[in-house]
């Protein structure tokens, strides 16, 4: 049992690492999938600048939230709604294909210059062995949306800390495992042209903000779970 071999403390932490993780890939597949409402951008800034932040805020790459917050710092004055007014329309420019030097987040645009190429169906492929269900955004976006493959990344950590509480050693392995090859498959291949790309085009700094977080995250998640793997191999 998994209990036996980490010990409880060990256990507990790792289920609560799993479900950061989850809440991590959760957030920043919200930023990436449509502009803020008042609603969501209200959270954002009470998580990164009222003390709620502890998500984020402990994180040893929590300074690349820097531009985010200095956003959010200098618009703290103004309308709310005028500021995601702003915010929505720089979403957009980024996000909705609209000029050139502004692709549609989609890993087979990055990477074949198409939509809907070789690199969707074979995140089609992932989804399907885990049942996924893309809901009504499916209808307008296809899956490799990169808000879909974070959402992905979510649900993977979810079922691992599940795998942990459960004591279950070969579901843990498999979603492990699945998470790394997912990462090395497709959003390792596109993430850095497609944050840098926003980087160089976002005027605000909002959205420069959360592709330094994101491009930073999943290179550090991937060295967390392949630490994870190796311990694990080495306990069983």
């Amino acid at each position: 049992m998994l209990r036996k071999l980490f010990g409880k403390e060990m256990l507990e932490e790792a289920v609560f690492r799993a479900s950061i993780r989850a809440k991590i890939y959760n957030l920043l597949s919200n930023v990436f999938l449509e502009p803020p409402s008042i609603k969501f951008f209200n959270s954002l800034r009470n998580m990164l600048l009222s003390g709620d932040g502890c998500l984020l805020q402990s994180d040893p790459i929590a300074n690349s939230l820097t531009p985010i917050r200095l956003f959010l710092r200098e618009t703290e004055d103004r309308n709310t709604e005028d500021v995601v007014k702003e915010l929505s329309a720089e979403f957009t420019y980024l996000f909705r294909g609209i000029r050139v030097q502004c692709p549609p987040p989609y890993e087979s645009v990055f990477r074949e210059g198409l939509v809907y190429g070789a690199s969707t169906r074979k995140v089609l492929t992932y989804y399907k062995l885990f049942c996924v269900s893309l809901g009504e955004s499916y209808r307008t976006e296809p899956p490799d949306h990169i808000s879909f493959e974070l959402d992905f990344m979510k649900l993977l950590c979810e079922k691992e800390a599940e795998a942990w509480l459960k004591n279950d050693r070969e579901r843990l392995r498999l979603l492990l495992q699945t998470q790394k090859k997912f990462l090395d498959e497709h959003l390792m291949i596109w993430i850095e042209a497609f944050c840098e790309n926003i980087e160089r085009e976002d005027k605000l700094g909002f959205y420069k903000g959360w592709a330094n977080f994101t491009s930073s995250w999943i290179l550090m998640d991937k060295l967390h779970i392949h630490e994870l793997l190796i311990t694990l191999s080495e306990c069983l």
